[in-house]
């Protein structure tokens, strides 16, 4: 009898240490989650910058069946334009730092020959919130510039929904090469 209760009571401490062991394996998983959630959450800010760099270098490329003399707007450049929207009265302060943050702003010649602008928000996945901004500050670009601005998204992915708030909202889309106009892909 005596036998038998060591034994149960070697098993019950190897039973605890196990469940410890087992609560610091638990742990230690939950930091590896935890880190490579920041990992991802980093790689997936990297591979943005890499996409809207790729779409301010090769704008003409991106734009040149839609606008002949693609130009496209860095910081500087837009910040003094849009300094003189707000000295006219057409933007205010707070319209002007929202415009600036837009990733990408080129603007070009229309085959008609009027002066045009795109406005785009470049994501690797491309959400509903790239879509809504870039609407917004298209809007307030166009009030600031006084020509048409068109909001654009860019990027590796697009969401099926958010393909279709596009075309709702009016937004065009960049991929591959190619612009789909809100009105439906095309081969623009």
């Amino acid at each position: 009898m005596e036998e038998l209760a060591e034994a149960q009571r070697r098993t019950e401490q190897r039973v605890e240490e196990l469940a410890e062991a087992q609560r610091q394996l638990t742990h230690v998983q939950t930091r590896m989650e935890r880190r490579l959630h920041r990992v991802e959450v980093r790689l997936d800010r990297l591979w943005g910058h890499d996409v809207e760099r790729r779409y301010r270098e090769r704008a003409a490329a991106y734009f040149g069946r839609l606008l002949s003399g693609v130009e496209v707007l860095d910081t500087q450049a837009l910040a003094r334009l849009l300094d003189q929207a707000r000295k006219a009265g057409r933007i205010n302060h707070e319209e002007r730092e929202d415009i600036l943050w837009a990733d990408v702003v080129v603007r070009g010649e229309a085959p008609e020959g009027t002066q045009v602008a795109f406005l785009l928000e470049v994501s690797s996945v491309v959400a509903q919130e790239d879509v809504e901004r870039a609407k917004r500050r298209a809007e307030l670009c166009t009030k600031a510039l006084g020509i048409p601005v068109y909001p654009a998204v860019a990027g590796e992915e697009v969401p099926e929904d958010v393909a279709k708030l596009c075309q709702v909202q009016g937004v065009w889309q960049l991929a591959d090469g190619r612009a789909f106009p809100p009105s439906g892909p095309a081969n623009a």
